[in-house]
């Protein structure tokens, strides 16, 4: 539906950067984001409005992220509109095993979705997302595994399955990380026509380091996704896919830029591509977004 700007693998290093640096004391980042788009060639969508805030808290050995997002969608055809509430709460814990250098960091996500679906077909969802995450001692390797059930009402559950690679060069002024979501439904009837869906998730950041562009701009992103999708949960982007028909392709691209060594702002903009399973409609959404985050 929407990319986000905060990525919780990037998060993640920064996390790391700063235990060395204040060992025993919290850290907050407060997140504040918005998003709009309009459907071209749907017969039944016309736009989408959103908006949500998130505060997260790091301390050494972990840390944990509270947020809201409120979503409309416009319909056509005299259809009424969805207005949707999301609720989320993740904690997190970074550890050092003694044979292996670097971090590992397991961490639990939850969900839970309310909004006015007529026939409670995407209403009253609830989602755990566990994961698995490993960054070497130099942070320029990372591994995770992640696994999300999304629970619907009307005979529905989703099973996904994120196996993640991220890896630096050009002297760390650019990451890669690739993504492979394998998604399963217990019921096709309810996904699309799809009992089963597979995608990749690329992304290509680049840091400007102390060259910043307007001595503002930190790093630029290209997002590419590829496959499909149906029910998908992005847990970098905090962002779950209950709203959307089958999503079969995006392309974005993300900026991030330093107003202050604390205060940040990202803007951005994405291409999507859309199928309704069960009708011959078939339509794009581009979308933009904005968010602003400070650390305190």
């Amino acid at each position: 539906m929407r990319p986000r700007c905060i990525n919780h693998v990037f998060l993640s290093i920064c996390i790391y950067t700063s235990i060395a640096s204040a060992e025993d004391s919290w850290k907050f980042q407060l997140d504040i984001q918005g998003e709009g788009g309009g459907y071209r060639n749907s017969l039944f969508r016309n736009y989408i409005l959103g908006g949500g805030i998130y505060i997260h808290a790091d301390h050494e050995n972990g840390g944990i992220s509270l947020g809201y997002n409120r979503t409309r969608i416009d319909f056509k055809l005299g259809i009424g509109d969805i207005f949707q509430e999301e609720y989320y709460v993740s904690s997190r814990v970074h550890f050092k095993p003694p044979v292996l250098e670097g971090v590992f960091t397991t961490s639990l996500d939850f969900y839970r979705v309310n909004n006015n679906d007529p026939g409670n077909y995407t209403d009253d969802v609830i989602i755990f997302a566990p994961q698995l995450s490993w960054m070497n001692q130099s942070q320029s390797f990372y591994l995770d595994v992640g696994y999300a059930r999304s629970i619907y009402r009307r005979n529905l559950d989703v099973d996904q399955l994120t196996p993640t690679i991220g890896f630096a060069f050009n002297d760390g002024f650019d990451w890669i990380q690739l993504r492979t979501y394998l998604i399963k439904s217990s019921n096709s009837l309810r996904s699309q026509g799809k009992a089963e869906t597979v995608a990749v998730d690329a992304k290509w950041t680049h840091y400007f380091g102390q060259d910043m562009p307007l001595g503002l701009l930190e790093y630029i992103r290209i997002g590419l996704l590829i496959g499909e999708r149906v029910f998908a949960v992005d847990g970098d982007a905090i962002d779950i896919f209950n709203l959307s028909n089958t999503q079969k392709g995006t392309v974005s691209f993300t900026t991030k830029w330093s107003l202050t060594e604390k205060q940040k702002v990202y803007l951005g903009f994405a291409l999507s591509r859309y199928k309704n399973g069960f009708v011959d409609d078939e339509y794009t959404l581009p979308i933009g977004y904005a968010g602003y985050s400070i650390s305190f």
